[in-house]
């Protein structure tokens, strides 16, 4: 049995009461409402907003560093210190849409796909119909 009195026990719990803080923080809260980003497989992300019309893909195995999405929009992308672009998700809301599409538009290597939430269509890059 683990005796939690022995300082070098591992205390896994210490840090809870912080994060539930954390969590109950309303700003935080609607945050998590307006931006939604998910994983959808290893290095795939999908994201979306509350207001946006549109479904950013994001593969971060295809970036190369190049950092335009992240300085046309800095309220979507950042750079992280691997020098990859990442969804942010500590802002309130995304940059406007023409902003994101002009983001993507902006990869070199077309890490950024755009599809039009209400249709499925995408919009950037364009695909090619056999």
């Amino acid at each position: 049995m683990q005796n939690d009195s022995n300082p070098n026990a591992d205390n896994t719990t210490a840090n809870q009461p912080k994060l539930q803080a954390v969590s109950n923080n309303p700003a935080l809260t609607d945050m998590q409402k307006k931006i939604k980003i998910e994983e959808i497989s290893e290095g795939l992300f999908r994201a979306t907003t509350d207001k946006s019309k549109y479904i950013i893909e994001y593969d971060i195995n295809k970036c190369i560093g190049a950092a335009s999405c992240a300085a046309i929009a800095p309220l979507t992308f950042f750079m992280n210190e691997e020098n990859k672009a990442e969804l942010r998700n500590d802002v309130d809301d995304f940059d406007e849409d023409e902003v994101i599409l002009a983001s993507a538009q902006s990869c070199p290597v077309f890490a950024i796909k755009i599809i039009e939430k209400s249709t499925g269509t995408v919009l950037f890059p364009i695909e090619e119909s056999d």
